[in-house]
């Protein structure tokens, strides 16, 4: 009989994803396991795996591998879920919460644990900006590197041509709507276009800022929702939902190889 391991589906803005608990493990190999499980034909169907894994500086280790298997530095959408599954399923039931990624430490806190309207606030990474390298529109860390650019009008571009066939930063098309509201659509590495993009959106919403565009707090509309971001003393911050959507198992593939 083969084995089998409960995974949760969650999204953020429907930036979708399937959650694994490795704190115990029982996964070899995540990038083959996240191309099965987040293929929407015939696995589950997400944008992402999340991996929980103990820390010895954190609540929790959070690792993120795209759907294509390759392994991402932060994921904010990811975050705002991870989230919410220690604190209704991981036995980490506090409101503040500070979860190790491959960008560094980030600190979370839930503003709202009512299941049916769930909202966990994620300080990102503070925004760096790289010098220009020649290309078109912003460069932008929050943790991933991003490319921004500003468009009259987000619906009449094809976000995989700009994106080009081997992107080397998740690219964003940026619709100024007033000085505290953009409409934000997604490429993502690893991904393709999605509904929404967390570290995507603190760097759309950074670029609107420093470039004078708009000013803090900004309500950042995505094909998936909206998410709020704020840049102040506070540093870099993200509000918005996590929804649970089902648990379930799957079986686990014999083992190949370690991702450890």
């Amino acid at each position: 009989m083969s084995q089998r391991v409960a995974v949760a589906k969650m999204h953020g803005a429907r930036n979708d994803f399937v959650l694994i608990d490795e704190r115990a493990p029982h996964v070899t190999d995540y990038p083959s396991f996240a191309r099965r499980v987040c293929d929407r034909r015939g696995g589950i169907g997400a944008d992402g795996l999340l991996v929980v894994l103990p820390s010895r500086s954190a609540d929790a280790c959070m690792r993120i591998f795209n759907a294509d298997g390759s392994e991402a530095e932060m994921c904010g959408n990811g975050m705002r879920c991870f989230v919410r599954w220690l604190y209704e399923r991981g036995g980490l039931h506090r409101e503040h919460l500070v979860v190790e990624t491959l960008a560094g430490p980030i600190a979370c806190t839930v503003r709202s644990a009512d299941p049916g309207h769930f909202v966990v606030e994620v300080r990102i990474t503070e925004p760096s900006f790289p010098p220009p390298d020649g290309t078109a529109g912003i460069a932008v860390s929050t943790g991933n590197p991003h490319r921004v650019y500003f468009v009259d009008d987000v619906a009449g571009y094809e976000l995989a041509a700009l994106a080009g066939p081997a992107p080397r930063a998740n690219v964003h098309i940026v619709q100024v709507l007033d000085e505290h509201g953009l409409r934000v659509r997604h490429f993502e590495r690893g991904v393709g276009e999605t509904p929404a993009c967390g570290t995507g959106i603190a760097a759309s919403a950074a670029a609107a800022i420093r470039t004078q565009r708009a000013v803090s707090p900004v309500r950042v509309e995505v094909p998936g929702g909206v998410v709020d971001v704020a840049w102040g003393e506070q540093g870099l911050v993200i509000r918005g939902e996590a929804v649970h959507v089902f648990d379930t198992e799957v079986d686990l593939p014999p083992a190949s190889g370690s991702a450890r």
